[in-house]
């Protein structure tokens, strides 16, 4: 099976786990996984990991991702969004203009508490809670803190009550949990009518591609194409070239001190920020070879290997 990562762009009414069944047969693997759930019906970027690029899917989880959503008030449902079961109507204030959730969205921004919904793949005792919910079971779930680094609101329809936003957040934050929390602000309740993620990290919906795409690709033999290098995805950590001594001693699970790379660092090791002390590592020839961490020993820097790829 091939390396690298697929930008795929989700379709309306398939599972995540739909996809990548979808991918590791059209790829001939066994060796295949996404890197962070999107609703069924959610479309958008949905990054899959092939081959050895399956090893740095930890870090595309923890990625920012970037959403333009539609929010219908007036009618909650217990999904809180478009797909469930209506179970609540309320008139929605006459008064609600643009200007409003001008000011309504900066309110939503920084850190916030959303309860996981019961229609999600959170585990609860081994369990998702997607399961639970549709044998009529409702478990206590802790709410998680998460932030959302902007909201932006784009326009309001007066006459059919939709308000249409874009938003960039951490993981695990839920955009459905957030139309519920904007309806209840509203005093009128909510529901998510539409979501598309348009970036997960470097991925973007503009390079993303469709099935129909793999599939004349495949026909092509060009399917190779549609995949981006490992390194792609690991954009967000500083890169570093190594030379042939320092590449040796990383492929063999040895540590390397700031001192004995002062020659080749272009940048302060110190500047590295203690929550992305990660290094993209490359040897002379710029390959791409390891992801590597920076630590503190006493009052020494080191790198140490975290991903060999050898």
């Amino acid at each position: 099976m091939p390396t690298g990562i697929l930008n795929l762009l989700k379709p309306k009414d398939k599972t995540s786990h739909d996809m990548v069944a979808y991918v590791r047969k059209l790829f001939q693997g066994k060796k295949a996984g996404h890197t962070g759930t999107l609703d069924p019906s959610a479309v958008g970027v949905l990054p899959i990991c092939l081959g050895k690029a399956t090893r740095i899917s930890e870090y595309l989880l923890t990625e920012r991702k970037t959403y333009r959503a539609e929010i219908n008030f007036g009618t909650t449902t217990d999904t809180d969004d478009a797909m469930g079961r209506i179970i609540d109507r309320k008139n929605v204030p006459p008064d609600l203009d643009f200007s409003f959730f001008q000011e309504l969205c900066k309110k939503f921004e920084g850190e916030l508490w959303q309860t996981p919904p019961m229609y999600s793949a959170v585990k609860y005792k081994g369990e998702r809670l997607y399961e639970l919910a549709r044998k009529g079971k409702k478990v206590t779930r802790k709410p998680r803190r998460v932030k959302v680094y902007s909201l932006k609101p784009i326009c309001y329809f007066k006459n059919t009550h939709r308000f249409i936003f874009e938003i960039e957040c951490s993981k695990g934050t839920y955009i459905r949990t957030l139309a519920r929390q904007i309806g209840e602000s509203v005093g009128c309740g909510a529901h998510l009518s539409f979501l598309l993620r348009t970036k997960v990290g470097a991925f973007t919906v503009d390079k993303a591609h469709t099935c129909r795409e793999l599939e004349l690709l495949e026909r092509n033999n060009k399917l190779h194409k549609s995949l981006e290098p490992m390194d792609k995805a690991l954009e967000h950590f500083k890169p570093l070239s190594l030379p042939t001594y320092a590449v040796k001693l990383i492929k063999n699970g040895r540590w390397i001190s700031e001192n004995d790379l002062r020659d080749f660092l272009d940048f302060d090791i110190k500047e590295i920020n203690r929550d992305n002390n990660f290094l993209r590592l490359y040897d002379s020839e710029q390959n791409f070879f390891a992801v590597g961490r920076v630590l503190k020993k006493g009052q020494q820097l080191l790198i140490k290997p975290e991903k060999v790829f050898i």
